[in-house]
């Protein structure tokens, strides 16, 4: 596709509506990210990913989050089940 060709991409069939997220604050612990796959990966320490996270917005928190969780699950083949209990341990998510 020509980059000048400004037509949509989606599929026949799948509707082309705008999507408005909803309005959440999330509140991450530090701790869950305590030897995590990540840290592991990039070979940074607990104390790093700490002050990564105090210095970083919130958006890549959740970024970071997900890549975590994919490399638990996708990589190391951790259980569903074992990731959904960290996550509930760890993670807050609460309306604004």
């Amino acid at each position: 596709m020509d980059y000048r060709d400004n037509r949509p991409t989606s599929p026949k069939g799948v509707p082309l509506r705008r999507r408005y997220g909803v309005p959440v604050r999330r509140l991450f612990t530090p701790q869950y990210f305590h030897n995590s796959w990540f840290g592991d990966l990039v070979g940074i320490t607990n104390r790093q990913l700490a002050t990564l996270l105090d210095t970083s917005k919130p958006k890549f928190h959740l970024r970071l989050l997900h890549l975590d969780m994919w490399g638990r699950m996708c990589i190391e083949g951790q259980q569903e089940d074992k990731n959904i209990a960290l996550i509930r341990r760890f993670v807050r998510i609460l309306p604004e």
